[in-house]
Protein backbone atom coordinates (compact mmCIF):
# COMPACT_ATOMS: atom_id res chain seq x y z
CA UNK A 1 0.00 0.00 0.00
CA UNK A 2 2.88 2.45 0.94
CA UNK A 3 4.44 1.83 -2.45
CA UNK A 4 1.02 2.62 -4.25
CA UNK A 5 0.70 5.90 -2.33
CA UNK A 6 4.21 6.75 -3.07
CA UNK A 7 3.44 6.34 -7.03
CA UNK A 8 -0.19 8.44 -6.53
CA UNK A 9 1.51 11.13 -4.43
CA UNK A 10 4.07 11.15 -8.02
CA UNK A 11 7.44 9.94 -6.75
CA UNK A 12 7.95 8.31 -9.54
CA UNK A 13 7.88 11.20 -12.14
CA UNK A 14 9.88 13.05 -9.59
CA UNK A 15 12.80 10.03 -10.04
CA UNK A 16 12.65 10.54 -13.52
CA UNK A 17 13.22 14.14 -13.89
CA UNK A 18 16.42 12.73 -11.53
CA UNK A 19 17.44 10.76 -14.22
CA UNK A 20 16.87 13.20 -16.74
CA UNK A 21 19.32 15.79 -14.99
CA UNK A 22 21.73 13.33 -13.70
CA UNK A 23 22.23 10.51 -16.16
CA UNK A 24 25.09 12.71 -18.19
CA UNK A 25 26.84 13.46 -14.93
CA UNK A 26 30.48 12.86 -14.58
CA UNK A 27 30.47 13.83 -11.14
CA UNK A 28 30.18 10.77 -8.14
CA UNK A 29 27.12 12.33 -6.63
CA UNK A 30 25.28 12.18 -9.68
CA UNK A 31 26.19 8.73 -10.75
CA UNK A 32 25.07 8.11 -6.89
CA UNK A 33 22.16 9.67 -7.55
CA UNK A 34 21.30 7.98 -10.67
CA UNK A 35 21.52 4.60 -8.88
CA UNK A 36 19.32 5.43 -6.26
CA UNK A 37 16.67 6.73 -8.67
CA UNK A 38 16.96 3.67 -10.50
CA UNK A 39 17.09 1.68 -7.41
CA UNK A 40 13.79 3.69 -6.00
CA UNK A 41 11.93 2.94 -9.01
CA UNK A 42 13.06 -0.51 -9.67
CA UNK A 43 11.00 -1.29 -5.98
CA UNK A 44 7.79 0.95 -7.09
CA UNK A 45 7.86 -1.20 -10.04
CA UNK A 46 7.81 -4.80 -7.40
CA UNK A 47 4.43 -3.88 -6.23
CA UNK A 48 1.80 -5.21 -7.99
CA UNK A 49 -0.85 -2.29 -8.01
CA UNK A 50 2.16 0.22 -8.02
CA UNK A 51 3.27 -1.11 -11.42
CA UNK A 52 -0.61 -1.26 -13.00
CA UNK A 53 -1.08 2.06 -11.75
CA UNK A 54 2.41 3.15 -13.03
CA UNK A 55 1.92 1.14 -16.65
CA UNK A 56 -2.21 1.92 -16.38
CA UNK A 57 -2.69 -0.06 -19.52
CA UNK A 58 -0.24 1.75 -21.21
CA UNK A 59 -1.47 5.51 -20.44
CA UNK A 60 0.32 5.99 -17.33
CA UNK A 61 2.96 9.08 -17.25
CA UNK A 62 5.74 6.02 -16.32
CA UNK A 63 4.77 4.09 -19.42
CA UNK A 64 4.57 6.88 -22.08
CA UNK A 65 8.39 8.10 -20.22
CA UNK A 66 9.91 4.52 -21.21
CA UNK A 67 8.36 4.54 -24.48
CA UNK A 68 9.97 8.12 -24.71
CA UNK A 69 13.62 6.59 -23.70
CA UNK A 70 13.76 4.99 -27.07
CA UNK A 71 13.93 8.54 -29.17
CA UNK A 72 16.01 10.41 -26.30
CA UNK A 73 19.74 9.70 -26.30
CA UNK A 74 19.67 7.87 -22.29
CA UNK A 75 21.78 4.93 -23.73
CA UNK A 76 23.51 5.88 -20.07
CA UNK A 77 20.38 5.45 -17.95
CA UNK A 78 19.69 1.97 -20.30
CA UNK A 79 22.85 0.44 -19.22
CA UNK A 80 22.53 1.47 -16.26
CA UNK A 81 19.23 0.24 -15.67
CA UNK A 82 19.92 -3.17 -17.11
CA UNK A 83 22.99 -3.38 -14.65
CA UNK A 84 20.84 -2.03 -11.63
CA UNK A 85 18.68 -5.26 -12.13
CA UNK A 86 15.75 -3.84 -13.59
CA UNK A 87 15.92 -6.87 -16.35
CA UNK A 88 15.55 -9.69 -13.63
CA UNK A 89 12.78 -7.64 -11.46
CA UNK A 90 10.85 -7.32 -14.82
CA UNK A 91 11.34 -10.89 -15.58
CA UNK A 92 10.17 -11.86 -12.29
CA UNK A 93 6.99 -9.80 -12.81
CA UNK A 94 6.28 -10.88 -16.17
CA UNK A 95 6.86 -14.91 -14.77
CA UNK A 96 3.73 -13.89 -12.32
CA UNK A 97 1.88 -12.04 -14.36
CA UNK A 98 1.66 -14.52 -16.95
CA UNK A 99 0.64 -17.90 -14.55
CA UNK A 100 -2.74 -14.85 -13.73
CA UNK A 101 -3.02 -14.15 -17.06
CA UNK A 102 -2.47 -10.45 -16.83
CA UNK A 103 -2.03 -9.61 -19.60
CA UNK A 104 -1.58 -5.47 -19.41
CA UNK A 105 1.65 -5.83 -17.11
CA UNK A 106 2.60 -8.32 -19.36
CA UNK A 107 2.77 -6.20 -22.54
CA UNK A 108 4.08 -3.06 -20.14
CA UNK A 109 6.86 -4.72 -19.18
CA UNK A 110 8.24 -6.11 -22.75
CA UNK A 111 7.93 -2.62 -24.25
CA UNK A 112 9.63 -1.59 -21.03
CA UNK A 113 12.63 -4.14 -21.91
CA UNK A 114 12.87 -3.40 -25.90
CA UNK A 115 12.69 0.46 -24.92
CA UNK A 116 16.05 -0.58 -22.87
CA UNK A 117 17.44 -2.98 -25.26
CA UNK A 118 17.68 0.10 -27.58
CA UNK A 119 21.56 0.89 -26.69
CA UNK A 120 24.33 -1.77 -28.47
CA UNK A 121 25.57 -2.52 -24.72
CA UNK A 122 22.15 -3.48 -23.25
CA UNK A 123 20.99 -5.13 -26.00
CA UNK A 124 24.28 -7.50 -26.24
CA UNK A 125 23.60 -7.99 -21.84
CA UNK A 126 19.97 -8.56 -22.44
CA UNK A 127 20.14 -10.86 -25.77
CA UNK A 128 23.32 -12.91 -24.01
CA UNK A 129 20.87 -13.93 -21.07
CA UNK A 130 19.90 -16.68 -21.52
CA UNK A 131 17.52 -17.09 -19.14
CA UNK A 132 15.75 -14.03 -20.50
CA UNK A 133 15.95 -15.26 -23.88
CA UNK A 134 14.41 -18.93 -22.94
CA UNK A 135 11.38 -16.84 -21.04
CA UNK A 136 10.52 -14.91 -24.73
CA UNK A 137 10.76 -17.87 -27.01
CA UNK A 138 8.19 -19.45 -24.19
CA UNK A 139 6.22 -16.43 -24.69
CA UNK A 140 5.97 -16.43 -28.93
CA UNK A 141 3.84 -19.52 -28.25
CA UNK A 142 1.10 -18.01 -26.00
CA UNK A 143 -1.61 -18.38 -28.31
CA UNK A 144 -4.08 -17.00 -26.20
CA UNK A 145 -2.28 -13.23 -26.34
CA UNK A 146 -1.60 -12.17 -29.36
CA UNK A 147 -0.05 -8.49 -27.76
CA UNK A 148 2.66 -10.83 -25.98
CA UNK A 149 3.41 -12.69 -28.43
CA UNK A 150 4.26 -9.61 -30.78
CA UNK A 151 5.55 -8.27 -28.01
CA UNK A 152 8.18 -11.20 -27.15
CA UNK A 153 8.67 -11.85 -31.01
CA UNK A 154 9.45 -7.84 -31.60
CA UNK A 155 12.02 -7.83 -28.51
CA UNK A 156 13.68 -10.83 -29.52
CA UNK A 157 14.62 -9.59 -33.17
CA UNK A 158 15.55 -6.17 -31.35
CA UNK A 159 17.86 -7.99 -29.45
CA UNK A 160 19.81 -8.88 -32.66
CA UNK A 161 19.13 -5.93 -34.12
CA UNK A 162 20.78 -3.20 -31.69
CA UNK A 163 23.07 -5.61 -30.97
CA UNK A 164 24.92 -7.05 -34.14
CA UNK A 165 26.40 -9.65 -32.08
CA UNK A 166 27.38 -13.15 -32.68
CA UNK A 167 27.20 -13.91 -29.27
CA UNK A 168 23.41 -12.99 -28.98
CA UNK A 169 22.57 -14.53 -32.60
CA UNK A 170 24.19 -17.42 -30.91
CA UNK A 171 22.32 -17.63 -27.57
CA UNK A 172 18.39 -17.13 -29.70
CA UNK A 173 19.53 -19.76 -31.27
CA UNK A 174 20.50 -22.18 -28.58
CA UNK A 175 17.24 -20.68 -26.76
CA UNK A 176 15.18 -21.95 -30.03
CA UNK A 177 14.22 -18.36 -31.35
CA UNK A 178 14.77 -18.64 -34.33
CA UNK A 179 11.88 -20.41 -35.67
CA UNK A 180 9.85 -17.49 -34.09
CA UNK A 181 11.42 -15.08 -36.09
CA UNK A 182 10.62 -17.06 -39.83
CA UNK A 183 6.58 -17.45 -38.08
CA UNK A 184 7.16 -13.73 -37.64
CA UNK A 185 8.11 -12.38 -41.18
CA UNK A 186 4.83 -14.01 -42.38
CA UNK A 187 2.93 -11.31 -39.68
CA UNK A 188 0.35 -8.83 -41.52
CA UNK A 189 2.01 -6.36 -39.97
CA UNK A 190 4.56 -4.94 -42.39
CA UNK A 191 6.86 -3.52 -39.23
CA UNK A 192 6.86 -6.86 -37.69
CA UNK A 193 7.56 -8.47 -40.86
CA UNK A 194 10.62 -6.11 -41.73
CA UNK A 195 12.39 -6.07 -37.97
CA UNK A 196 11.96 -10.13 -38.02
CA UNK A 197 13.83 -10.10 -41.44
CA UNK A 198 16.67 -8.20 -40.29
CA UNK A 199 17.16 -10.06 -37.37
CA UNK A 200 17.42 -12.85 -39.55
CA UNK A 201 19.56 -11.44 -41.96
CA UNK A 202 22.17 -10.78 -39.05
CA UNK A 203 21.89 -14.45 -37.62
CA UNK A 204 22.10 -15.59 -41.68
CA UNK A 205 25.57 -13.12 -41.74
CA UNK A 206 26.98 -14.19 -38.10
CA UNK A 207 26.50 -17.76 -37.82
CA UNK A 208 24.97 -19.44 -40.51
CA UNK A 209 26.56 -22.75 -39.99
CA UNK A 210 24.88 -22.72 -36.19
CA UNK A 211 21.16 -21.00 -37.44
CA UNK A 212 20.87 -23.97 -40.76
CA UNK A 213 18.76 -26.72 -39.00
CA UNK A 214 16.63 -24.16 -37.54
CA UNK A 215 16.17 -22.30 -41.12
CA UNK A 216 15.57 -25.75 -43.08
CA UNK A 217 13.29 -26.62 -40.35
CA UNK A 218 11.06 -23.53 -40.26
CA UNK A 219 10.93 -23.18 -44.09
CA UNK A 220 12.92 -20.03 -44.27
CA UNK A 221 13.63 -20.56 -48.04
CA UNK A 222 9.52 -21.22 -49.07
CA UNK A 223 8.93 -17.66 -46.65
CA UNK A 224 11.42 -15.90 -48.75
CA UNK A 225 10.10 -17.27 -51.94
CA UNK A 226 6.26 -16.12 -50.87
CA UNK A 227 6.98 -12.74 -49.97
CA UNK A 228 9.11 -12.03 -53.43
CA UNK A 229 6.21 -13.70 -55.16
CA UNK A 230 3.88 -11.74 -54.05
CA UNK A 231 2.87 -8.22 -55.24
CA UNK A 232 1.05 -6.86 -52.15
CA UNK A 233 4.66 -7.33 -50.43
CA UNK A 234 6.32 -3.79 -49.38
CA UNK A 235 9.62 -3.06 -51.10
CA UNK A 236 11.39 -2.97 -48.14
CA UNK A 237 10.42 -6.79 -47.22
CA UNK A 238 11.17 -7.79 -50.84
CA UNK A 239 14.67 -6.20 -50.38
CA UNK A 240 15.72 -7.74 -47.20
CA UNK A 241 14.17 -11.29 -48.35
CA UNK A 242 16.93 -10.79 -51.17
CA UNK A 243 19.52 -10.26 -48.92
CA UNK A 244 18.60 -13.13 -46.63
CA UNK A 245 18.49 -15.28 -50.06
CA UNK A 246 22.38 -14.06 -50.97
CA UNK A 247 23.58 -14.68 -46.98
CA UNK A 248 22.06 -18.36 -46.94
CA UNK A 249 23.69 -19.10 -50.57
CA UNK A 250 26.76 -20.07 -48.37
CA UNK A 251 24.40 -23.06 -46.51
CA UNK A 252 24.47 -26.23 -49.05
CA UNK A 253 20.99 -27.60 -47.89
CA UNK A 254 19.58 -24.01 -48.20
CA UNK A 255 21.47 -23.47 -51.03
CA UNK A 256 19.36 -26.81 -52.54
CA UNK A 257 16.05 -25.70 -51.78
CA UNK A 258 16.85 -22.08 -52.84
CA UNK A 259 17.60 -24.14 -56.69
CA UNK A 260 14.68 -26.29 -55.97
CA UNK A 261 12.20 -23.18 -56.17
CA UNK A 262 13.21 -21.53 -59.12
CA UNK A 263 14.29 -18.21 -57.28
CA UNK A 264 15.51 -16.84 -60.50
CA UNK A 265 12.42 -16.34 -62.61
CA UNK A 266 11.29 -14.59 -59.13
CA UNK A 267 14.36 -12.30 -58.69
CA UNK A 268 14.66 -11.74 -62.72
CA UNK A 269 10.98 -9.89 -62.54
CA UNK A 270 11.96 -7.80 -59.62
CA UNK A 271 14.59 -6.31 -61.70
CA UNK A 272 12.29 -4.08 -63.41
CA UNK A 273 10.93 -3.24 -60.14
CA UNK A 274 10.07 0.57 -59.55
CA UNK A 275 11.56 1.02 -56.23
CA UNK A 276 15.30 1.20 -57.73
CA UNK A 277 16.45 -0.21 -54.37
CA UNK A 278 14.93 -3.24 -54.75
CA UNK A 279 15.72 -3.35 -58.79
CA UNK A 280 19.50 -3.16 -57.69
CA UNK A 281 19.35 -5.56 -55.05
CA UNK A 282 17.58 -8.00 -57.69
CA UNK A 283 20.45 -7.50 -60.01
CA UNK A 284 22.75 -8.46 -57.32
CA UNK A 285 21.12 -11.51 -56.36
CA UNK A 286 20.43 -12.69 -59.72
CA UNK A 287 24.14 -12.59 -60.18
CA UNK A 288 24.72 -14.49 -56.96
CA UNK A 289 22.22 -17.08 -58.31
CA UNK A 290 23.36 -17.66 -61.62
CA UNK A 291 27.11 -17.95 -60.27
CA UNK A 292 25.99 -20.52 -57.85
CA UNK A 293 23.78 -22.39 -60.16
Amino acid sequence: VIKLQLVEAGLVECLFDVVAHTVDGEREEDVAQLKTASDLMVLLLLGDESMQKLFEAGKGSVFQRVLSWGTNKIDGNCIQMVESGIVQKLQELLDRHVEEGNVTVQHAALSALRNLAIPADAAVQLGTNAKLVACLVEWCEAKDHAGVVGESNRLLSALIRHSKSKDVVKTVIQGAGVKHLVVMATSEHMIMQNEALVALGLIAGLDLVGAEKDFVGAGLVQVLHKLLSDERTAPEIKYNSMIIICAVMGSEPLHKEVQGLAFIDVVSKLRSHENKTVSHQASLTEQRLTAQS
